[in-house]
């Protein structure tokens, strides 16, 4: 029999869900006066709003992952700030990549 008292993990998850059900309603309804519930539209406001803070999130981590020395590196061997992040920063964030492709499927 186990009856302990839930654990700090727990209490944040039923705190994200009682978050996540205060903003369906307000949605439900600002979807429905603006005609846009049952469109593609719709479908992609909802589906922006609610996984585009996540990956910016995580696209966010992924790039202070990023050493230092690989950008500075860049600019010493002669690249410009945005040739250094168009050139050095992809290659190292194919994991993030790849892994939002899978979060945002599943």
């Amino acid at each position: 029999m186990t009856t302990s008292k839930p654990t700090i993990a727990g209490r944040a998850g039923h705190l994200t869900t009682a978050a996540t059900l205060a903003i369906l309603i307000p949605l439900y309804v600002l979807l429905d006066r603006l005609g846009l519930q049952n469109s593609l539209v719709g479908l992609s406001l909802v589906f922006i709003m609610f996984q585009f803070p996540f990956a910016l999130f995580m696209m966010r981590n992924s790039f202070e992952a990023v050493p230092r020395e690989l950008e500075e590196a860049a600019l010493v061997d002669g690249c410009t700030t945005f040739a250094a992040l168009r050139r050095v920063l992809p290659p190292q964030r194919h994991s993030v990549r790849g892994f939002m492709s899978g979060a945002i499927r599943g």
